[in-house]
């Protein structure tokens, strides 16, 4: 009895371990067998919440030096797609901001100032103390950052790094601190990004910092693609900016994203939680930075030259962000391309450092036909009598080419970066009408205030007055005029008072007295798309124009400043009707963010787009006029887009 019942169990015993293990292996090919897990990975996963949220990733996700000559095309796909990590933006660490300091003499107008512990300096004389990061965040200036850089033994009294201070000018000594607290300044405190980080034929360069909550909002409730690095200590995330419905202002595509996931900057973030821009640049583009900064001189350095390409290349003369318009400049970038396959593209030859550069194999790709939209149709044929002989005179005396010989030279080329994405950058040859025209900036603070202004993106100048010297620096009155306390770099007899809109300038230079800080030039940053607006006719312009600043909220001589510059300015195209549209608060935060302190209480912002137009059949949405009323120190600056 008992041998029977032992053979039962046994028996059993069998018949459990068929069921559960060998029917199922069968029936889901092993998936589901418990022999062929990886109990290691699982132990890993299990306990990964435990190590540091800053880790190296996997050997083989990391960058690439984009060789794949030996790669065939659908392994060079299946690369594209493995290199960039779908990952949710919660796994980012959480900025643990510290007791307000009150370093600052003077608070925020809109928001206050935020410190950051970002860790301990390792090395140098100043190894064991705390690193602070003062960060000033202007909401009325476009999510505008400053950010300062403290070391501390022991939060008692601190030491300044100038040499790390980033948008404000003449901050080299102590006036903006209080100086109970902050009582000296230091030289060569590192912080955890690195000013540059190479990755073979390309190169990430430090731009400026990025606020994590601003970080968390600007990706709420959509993924985010986490870049491979093999930096211990820091992650890296794509700029995936562009978003649905994204198009470029001269774009004849309904919608980009269907083309385009983002820019090629890359967002690096630390273990404690502090985040900075870079921009992927190529080596070339570096090595010539590194000069141009070593001058001292504003240069416009394109992500590609044709001198960067080996003999054979058919090209044009430089590349950089396609589907240009209005008053953005170059800025060293270019677009990450989605839904395209390297079955898509034909290889046209490589930069001087072995990078594969490729352009789209069927020449009627609708981005091929975007870019001749916008840098030849838009430019020859703009609508109004007289521009193809502008166009040609712009040019050099080129006249329009046909889209067939366009596209013969590869206005758009292609390649693969470090983690194996397709970007896209467009011919820099043919030039655009313009820039941005006669930006004045007026300040109207409560009493007579020092303040200091500068502007975050990069600018290419064709007139400040007064000068900007990294910034301005201005004793502001109440009434709105201003003393330029940087006056040495201002040469009177320099300004070109004949010049139309500078006819005030020689006089006010004289006497150190100006009405607003005035500038010109070409913003590096994409421009803003224009979707609304009216059609007007030549004779109503200026009753138009002033009806509707009224609306945003501009007083009378302002109204008058800027009617007087524009309405000629628009008038000399002599077309019988105009397109006009704004461009508000909003939209300028966004493309020339301006950094000013004191922080202003207000800020109203204008900047006139338009075209002329031969006939009033132009069908366009009006456009929605936001009123700011004027509160506290207010800040206003109107400006439009040279033709």
């Amino acid at each position: 009895m008992k041998i029977k019942t032992k053979k039962s169990v046994v028996t059993f015993l069998l018949l459990v371990a068929f069921v559960c293990f060998i029917v199922p292996s069968v029936a889901l090919a092993a998936w589901w067998n418990p022999f062929t897990w990886n109990w290691g990975n699982i132990w890993n996963s299990i306990f990964s919440q435990q190590t540091s949220q800053v880790q190296q990733q996997p050997a083989q996700n990391q960058p690439q030096n984009n060789q794949n000559a030996n790669s065939g095309p659908e392994q060079q796909q299946n690369q594209n797609n493995q290199n960039s990590v779908t990952t949710n933006i919660k796994s980012v660490p959480t900025q643990n901001y510290s007791t307000d300091y009150q370093l600052l003499k003077q608070p925020r107008g809109d928001e206050s100032t935020r410190y950051l512990d970002d860790g301990i300096v390792g090395s140098g004389t100043y190894a064991g103390y705390h690193k602070v990061i003062g960060l000033q965040i202007s909401g009325e200036l476009g999510r505008a950052v400053s950010y300062f850089v403290f070391v501390t033994q022991n939060y008692k009294t601190f030491y300044f790094d100038p040499q790390l201070t980033q948008n404000f000018p003449g901050t080299d000594d102590l006036s903006l601190f209080d100086q109970t607290k902050v009582v000296g300044k230091v030289s060569g405190i590192p912080i955890n990004q690195p000013a540059t980080i190479s990755l073979g034929n390309f190169v990430l360069v430090r731009q400026s910092y990025f606020t994590a909550d601003t970080f968390d909002d600007y990706t709420i409730g959509k993924n985010f693609n986490e870049l491979s690095n093999n930096i211990s200590g820091l992650r890296f995330f794509s700029d995936q900016s562009m978003g649905n419905g994204f198009q470029s202002p001269n774009s004849s595509l309904q919608d980009l994203s269907n083309y385009i996931s983002g820019i090629t900057h890359v967002k690096v973030v630390d273990q404690f939680g502090l985040l900075f821009n870079y921009s992927l640049v190529s080596q070339e583009n570096h090595t010539r930075q590194i000069q141009i900064d070593q001058e001292k001189t504003y240069k416009e350095n394109p992500f590609y030259s044709s001198v960067d390409f080996s003999p054979g290349v058919q090209s044009y003369s430089s590349y950089d962000l396609p589907f240009p318009g209005g008053c953005g400049g170059i800025n060293s970038s270019g677009y990450v391309l989605k839904n395209v396959l390297m079955s898509d593209l034909v290889p046209v030859g490589k930069t001087l450092s072995g990078t594969q550069l490729y352009t789209f194999k069927n020449v009627n790709n609708p981005l091929n036909k975007d870019e001749y939209k916008a840098k030849i149709t838009n430019v020859y044929e703009a609508g109004y009598q007289g521009a193809q002989a502008e166009a040609e005179k712009l040019n050099k005396g080129t006249s329009e080419p046909t889209f067939n010989d366009y596209v013969a030279k590869n206005p758009i080329l292609i390649f693969q970066d470090p983690w194996n994405r397709f970007i896209a950058l467009g011919e820099y040859q043919y030039l655009l009408m313009g820039g941005c025209g006669k930006p004045v900036i007026y300040l109207y603070p409560k009493t007579p205030t020092e303040v200091k202004v500068s502007l975050e993106k990069p600018t290419q100048f064709t007139a400040d007055i007064p000068t900007y010297n990294n910034g301005w620096d201005v004793l502001a009155n109440p009434d709105g005029s201003l003393k330029d306390l940087q006056s040495q770099y201002t040469e009177c007899s320099a300004i070109n008072t004949q010049a139309f809109g500078s006819e005030y300038a020689g006089d006010a230079c004289e006497n150190n007295n100006y009405p607003y800080l005035y500038w010109a030039g070409k913003v590096s940053n994409i421009y803003p798309s224009v979707g609304t607006g009216w059609v007007v006719a030549k004779e109503n312009l200026e009753s138009f124009i002033n009806q509707k600043l009224t609306v945003i909220g501009l007083n009378e001589k302002e109204r008058t400043d800027m009617i007087s510059y524009w309405v000629p300015e628009l008038s000399a195209k002599n077309t019988p009707y105009y397109r006009i549209s704004f461009f508000q608060t909003a939209e300028m935060n966004a493309f020339a963010p301006m950094n000013i302190f004191p922080a202003p209480n207000t800020v109203i912002r204008v900047f006139l787009d338009w075209s002329p137009l031969d006939n009033n059949n132009l069908n366009i949405k009006p456009e929605i006029l936001t009123h700011i009323n004027r509160e506290g120190f207010t800040v206003v600056e109107w400006g439009g887009l040279k033709q």
